[in-house]
């Protein structure tokens, strides 16, 4: 009887955490998702490695390692300082985002992020107006040959979560999880021939600031992944893998 009540007890248990795994599944962001993803906590001589293991690892131009948002940061000096991430030609398909963290210091045309500048299939940089505090984001898609403009505005000389999402319907931009402009869009991102770049544009735009956890994504986040990004910072954000887990779990319910 005490066995029967055992074995009861062990597989009462076992899909108990069967379930937390599903749902902690269902809550995390996958990280099959991340393009590229720059930390700058193994930044290693001028080589900011890209985090999601797919290779694509900034080359880093005069930008200074320093203490960031979520371990350590670059700092721009709005000069020639800049990191070049290839990805030329890079198709992005018709679901994108991109989230960083960044604290600017003011001051007039300063790129963030971008491929390109006139013609971008997305640009993200400050314009001269509000004293440089308002921040632009710039999409073309193959259904729109003009370009899509939203803006907000950042205070400078403090850290603020930036995301940029795109669903193939709709853009939405956030400032600190928060959304401050949206509007419709449709199609697939425009391939560029320039690179991935943090710190200026094609202009160029040089950035003045610092910049930290960088990453474009191939799927459209939603307000509650920006959130959790923004507090857990992107490596506790992303799914762990939980195989070996469930694995163990499903073989010890199996056993009686």
């Amino acid at each position: 009887m005490n066995t029967v009540r055992a074995k009861l007890s062990l597989i009462c248990v076992s899909l108990i955490i069967l379930g937390l795994i599903f749902t902690a599944q269902g809550d995390a962001i996958d990280p099959k998702s991340v393009v590229a993803m720059w930390l700058f906590d193994d930044v290693k001589g001028d080589s900011a490695p890209d985090a999601s293991k797919n290779g694509h690892d900034g080359n880093i131009q005069g930008a200074e390692l320093v203490e960031g948002k979520i371990g350590k940061a670059l700092t721009f000096d709005g000069k020639d300082d800049l990191v070049d991430c290839g990805m030329e030609e890079y198709d992005f398909g018709d679901t994108f985002s991109v989230v960083l963290w960044l604290k600017h210091i003011g001051g007039d045309y300063r790129a963030v992020i971008n491929n390109g500048y006139t013609d971008a299939p997305f640009d993200i940089r400050f314009g001269r107006e509000d004293a440089g505090t308002r921040l632009y984001v710039i999409m073309r898609t193959d259904k729109r040959a003009d370009r899509l403009l939203l803006q907000m505005l950042v205070p400078p000389e403090e850290w603020h979560h930036i995301a940029l999402a795109y669903d193939g319907k709709t853009v939405n931009y956030y400032l600190d999880a928060s959304s401050e402009a949206s509007d419709d869009l449709t199609g697939s991102i425009t391939k560029a021939a320039d690179p991935v770049v943090i710190g200026t544009n094609a202009l160029p735009e040089w950035y003045s600031g610092l910049i930290d956890e960088v990453a474009i994504l191939n799927v459209a986040l939603n307000k509650n992944d920006i959130q959790t990004i923004m507090n857990k910072g992107l490596e506790d954000a992303l799914a762990v893998d939980l195989s070996d887990t469930l694995t163990t779990t499903w073989a010890s319910i199996k056993a009686y």
